[in-house]
């Protein structure tokens, strides 16, 4: 294996030389260490170093950018320059550690097509109104009452009551430990899905 070719070293590279956290490991690609010798001396991150060094995370390219000002998990507040702003984004928290992360308006962008596009891969008929997303359901879908990630039976029984009878999305987006709970749910009380099939 040559890091000296290809993204994992030019990602390196980069970090090294514009993100504080990572600028003191410079020397490691400036040296005559083996490629696996390298990579272990990387630090691996968890949440809790991120959450600890947050500032230090911000690349030189963006450090001075403003904070774009949000109203909610889902709107900014109109008005802004968001070309010259980074937008904070939460992370689910399904760890224990929901992490705010922050993107320029065009990696936002760039990233929404990618999954759109995927999505569509999956199924070219799928569309923002057929589409649920469980982690954020309890504020965009005020027709379920409770928190869709709130795992008691008896909350799992009403989502999956309205998503069959009522909404019958064609795709559930949610995180693999979300969806892992409902489909427990439903093999064990063999719930009669009622024809209903998303992806």
């Amino acid at each position: 294996m040559n890091l000296h070719d290809g993204k994992l070293y030019d990602l390196l590279s980069f970090v090294t030389k514009h993100v504080p956290f990572y600028k003191r490991f410079s020397p490691l690609l400036s040296g005559n260490l083996e490629p696996g010798e390298i990579l272990q001396r990387f630090p691996i991150i968890d949440k809790s170093i991120i959450k600890g060094n947050a500032a230090s995370f911000l690349s030189d390219e963006v450090r001075d950018f403003e904070i774009a000002q949000t109203a909610s998990l889902h709107s900014i507040i109109p008005g802004q320059q968001l070309n010259k702003m980074l937008v904070p984004e939460v992370t689910s928290g399904s760890s224990g550690f929901p992490l705010i992360c922050y993107k320029r308006n065009s990696e936002r962008i760039r990233l929404g097509l990618s999954i759109w596009k995927r999505r569509k891969m999956l199924d070219p008929l799928v569309s923002q109104k057929s589409l649920y997303c469980l982690i954020h359901a309890h504020v965009s879908q005020k027709k379920v009452v409770d928190d869709t990630r709130n795992f008691h039976p008896e909350n799992i029984k009403k989502v999956l009551s309205y998503l069959i009878k009522e909404f019958r999305p064609r795709i559930v987006h949610g995180t693999p430990s979300d969806l892992f709970e409902y489909a427990k749910y439903i093999l064990q009380q063999d719930v009669d899905l009622e024809g209903w099939s998303p992806s």
